[in-house]
């Protein structure tokens, strides 16, 4: 987040992002992959990018071999647009986030944290490849930050309250009920 705030790798011009679950998530028990694990790609993507300015999305639901869903949204978030695609009925877990720059990805998941830097390419005359090496991040737990702020909030009553996760979560929770309403 500080990176990107602080434009270290210059202006975004795009998000993707990835959410790949496995089965098990009946959405008409309100448990999709979208709502149950894809709500935290984009509870992450609000922290660092804001209220979006609109969204469009798909959603498609499965019944064989497992009742699931997949879902594609694209937010508009003015300069660029963020897209996720999450799927149920995977093997496997991936949680992807990439921002794009224009000489650098950053890249961050499951899988660790890279930053993907624009090098000369062994391969094409005059075209650019990505070469990749893993970001030296203070790994530190979010759970255990978010209950610091909230006890922060509690012992400090005659502070004006932090309301701004609650922001985020109601428009987080807004974009979900609409690629459901839309789709």
């Amino acid at each position: 987040r500080q990176i990107i705030q602080e434009e270290t790798e210059g202006k975004i011009l795009a998000v993707r992002g990835e959410v790949m679950t496995g089965s098990g998530f009946d959405p008409s028990e309100g448990r999709g992959p979208l709502f149950h694990d894809a709500v935290h790609w984009l509870d992450l993507l609000l922290w660092i990018s804001g209220k979006p300015k609109g969204m469009h999305s798909t959603l498609k639901r499965t019944t064989k071999p497992h009742p699931t869903e997949m879902a594609n949204l694209l937010l508009d978030f003015g300069a660029y647009h963020a897209i996720l695609e999450t799927a149920g009925n995977r093997r496997y877990f991936e949680f992807e986030i990439e921002f794009d720059f224009k000489e650098s990805r950053i890249s961050a998941g499951n899988s660790g944290f890279f930053i993907h830097k624009s090098t000369e390419s062994l391969l094409y005359t005059g075209f650019r490849d990505l070469i990749t090496e893993e970001m030296k991040i203070k790994k530190e737990n979010p759970w255990i930050q978010l209950y610091s702020h909230i006890l922060s909030q509690v012992a400090s009553p005659n502070s004006p309250p932090d309301i701004s996760m609650l922001e985020d979560s109601i428009i987080n929770l807004r974009i979900i009920e609409s690629c459901y309403r839309l789709s």
